[in-house]
Parts: structure tokens; sequence; C-alpha cells
């Protein structure tokens, strides 16, 4: 029995967890109403945490970035969204075409 199912089962579920965290956290930062599943000692400390000086230059600074014009004023902010492009769009008079 080979490990490859197994490891590419655990990297889904762990990707597919700190996508849904982050989600959470998102929620919970943006409401600032405290859920009944997080204890009182937890709320306080990501109060306390969203509200401290380092929270708020970090958070200012990935926004100035997010924001920024990479193609040059007036291109609007960089989304990536151009996406990857699988080998067989490519023709064959492209430099990376793939062989039939």
């Amino acid at each position: 029995m080979t490990r490859f199912p197994r490891i590419s089962f655990e990297r889904r579920t762990t990707k597919l967890a700190g996508i849904r965290y982050t989600a959470l956290m998102h929620k919970l930062k943006k409401k600032r109403v405290q859920p009944v599943y997080v204890i009182d000692e937890a709320w306080r400390r990501y109060l306390e945490y969203w509200e401290s000086e380092d929270f708020l230059a970090r958070s200012s600074q990935a926004t100035a970035n997010r924001n920024t014009e990479v193609e040059g004023p007036g291109t609007g902010p960089s989304k990536h969204s151009g996406g990857s492009v699988q080998g067989f769009h490519y023709g064959p008079e492209d430099e990376y075409a793939l062989a039939p």
C-alpha cells in the first residue's frame, strides 16, 4: 500500500482547514460580537490583539499592498486573476508548447 493517497488527503484537509480558519477569523474580527463557542479569555485576547499597534500597522500595510497599481497609475490594483495556463492551450508555434 502506498502512502500517496493519505499524504494527498492530509494536504487537502490541512489546506481546507486553513482556509476555513482564516474565514472564521475574518468574520469574528469584522462583527466583533463574541460567539457562544469562544470562551471569554480567548475573546478578550482576540480583541486586545486586533486593537494593538502591531496588528493595526500590519493591517494598514497589507491594505496598501493590495491596493498597489503594479502596471502604473490609473490601471487599478493587481488582482492576480490571470490564473495558470495549461500546456494544451499553447499552440505549436509557442515556445513552451507540449509535445503531442
